[in-house]
């Protein structure tokens, strides 16, 4: 896709046993707790992702990088994205929390500049620019009470309370690919979940 300066984040892998149980506690309490203790695989899947974006988040406030792209494992684009995502940056409001480069939008707002969007209520994690302070405001939220949200309807749910300032490029640079045999599975999977994520930090 055209980045330098890219690590590769190992993503937590939902097997029983695969993640401490003092991680899974900074998180998850409750019914969640005792599903993901019960085998659940479901509910495995899920905890699976949302620990996974927050070690990337992790990592990304162990660069001095002020913003970082993130890129699930099955992102797939049709060539160099790196020009047109400057282009972008240079469009979104210096107030911007994340933008999204692929999301299910369900509303968008205003349009603020060539190809970028105020995005109001949506979701996905397939590929996205976070800030520093993004990735602040997800880690304390996680950090202050266990979430009962995945951590894309988080995401959400913050930018609808308005403690988020998010923007989607529209059209999308990426696309989420099911062909490029990713450990996601779109619907309840049989199996267990795991899925590397990129980090291009800038």
């Amino acid at each position: 896709m055209g980045f330098t300066n890219i690590s590769i984040i190992d993503a937590v892998d939902g097997k029983q046993g695969a993640v401490p149980e003092a991680d899974l506690k900074q998180i998850n309490t409750g019914v969640r707790l005792r599903l993901w203790k019960s085998n659940d695989t479901w509910t495995r899947t899920k905890i699976s992702i949302d620990l996974s974006h927050i070690r990337v988040m992790h990592a990304f406030l162990a660069t001095s990088a002020q913003f970082s792209v993130v890129l699930e494992d099955d992102a797939e684009s049709d060539g160099d994205i790196v020009p047109s995502l400057q282009e972008a940056l240079c469009q979104t409001p210096n107030d911007f929390d994340i933008l999204y480069l692929k999301a299910h939008a369900l509303w968008l707002g205003n349009k603020v500049g060539k190809g970028v969007y105020i995005f109001w209520d949506g979701s996905q994690t397939t590929g996205y620019v976070m800030t520093r302070r993004f990735a602040i405001k997800m880690l304390e939220e996680y950090s202050q009470r266990p979430v009962r949200l995945w951590v894309d309807l988080l995401v959400t749910a913050k930018i609808k309370a308005g403690e988020l300032q998010a923007y989607m490029c529209d059209p999308p640079f990426i696309e989420h690919k099911d062909s490029l045999g990713s450990t996601y599975q779109t619907v309840r999977p049989k199996g267990w979940f795991w899925e590397n994520l990129v980090l291009a930090n800038g």
